[in-house]
């Protein structure tokens, strides 16, 4: 199959998730989809030079959460508490995770991945929605680390309004 045809594939796929695409790129070097998955967005990116896709969600701290982080890991061994429970929170057999830091070396934002192949014969609407399930899942599983040892209060801005909007009506029907 071509790229277009695989695009096309992965387009038909989300559709018939009940899932809305929400900006589409294509650049010289990658082509890209966002696509809601209930409240969250997902990214979806094909490097043009490979015949895999990387499924991607990521988390990027606010600037309350960044301070209170960066006052925690001020001591060196809550910094390592911190560290560890967040990289636990965030490993898991069927995702990757990469964490990014600022200039201080805190923290600013992660990223939860999954490779899936559309290009291989045999792909299926089935691994597309358990890729994105996979990472939407892990990284959940993060800011709830997150918020229970920051206080949820300074998660909320991050996720209360996304959890409590009634997911869009064609995702489960």
């Amino acid at each position: 199959m071509t790229y277009e045809e695989i695009r096309e594939k992965l387009k038909e796929y989300i559709r018939q998730t009940g899932r809305e695409i929400i900006e589409e790129k294509d650049e010289e070097d990658k082509w890209f989809l966002a696509i809601k998955h209930g409240n969250f967005v997902v990214n979806l990116i094909h490097p043009k030079n490979q015949r895999r896709l990387v499924v991607v969600f990521a988390v990027e701290f606010p600037s309350e959460v960044l301070s209170k982080i960066e006052k925690l890991r001020r001591d060196p061994r809550k910094r390592l508490q911190f560290d560890f429970g967040l990289r636990s929170a965030l490993n898991s057999p069927t995702t990757a995770f990469r964490i990014e830091f600022d200039k201080k070396g805190n923290p600013k934002r992660y990223l939860i991945t999954k490779n899936i192949f559309p290009f291989h014969e045999g792909f299926t609407i089935k691994e597309l929605d358990e890729a994105i399930q996979a990472v939407v899942s892990i990284g959940l599983l993060g800011l709830d680390y997150l918020s229970s040892l920051l206080g949820f209060e300074m998660i909320e801005s991050q996720i209360s309004e996304e959890l409590t909007k009634p997911p869009p009506e064609t995702m489960y029907g």
